[in-house]
């Protein structure tokens, strides 16, 4: 699991503004010790669940959807006066802490 999100940070990286390459960096700076936590506990243990399911489905796409969004629109500011390009640093950066933290709770 953590090999194909892996693969799949590399592959994507080069597509992202800076502020988010800086972020997949720091997501790939925590796979490692998540790694050996997910290897040695439960796979219905609901923290390495929850883990899995952000690596496989809630961050690619949310990187999938940000690249669908033309580049026209990625500096318009939204309702609450921030861009796609903010949004998606903001989510990515939440998804790290999360992972840094389920491989520190386990």
């Amino acid at each position: 699991m953590v090999e194909r999100f892996v693969s799949y940070l590399y592959r994507t990286r080069r597509a992202l503004p800076a502020p988010a390459q800086a972020q997949l960096d720091s997501i790939s700076a925590v796979l490692p010790p998540l790694k050996q936590t997910l290897e040695r506990i439960d796979t219905l243990d609901p923290s390495a669940q929850d883990a899995r399911r952000l690596m496989s489905v809630h961050l690619p796409g949310l990187i999938d959807r940000y690249m669908h969004v033309p580049g026209a629109y990625r500096h318009e500011r939204d309702g609450e006066g921030k861009t796609v390009d903010e949004r998606l640093v903001e989510s990515l950066a939440a998804g790290r802490a999360t992972l840094g933290a389920v491989s520190v709770l386990l």
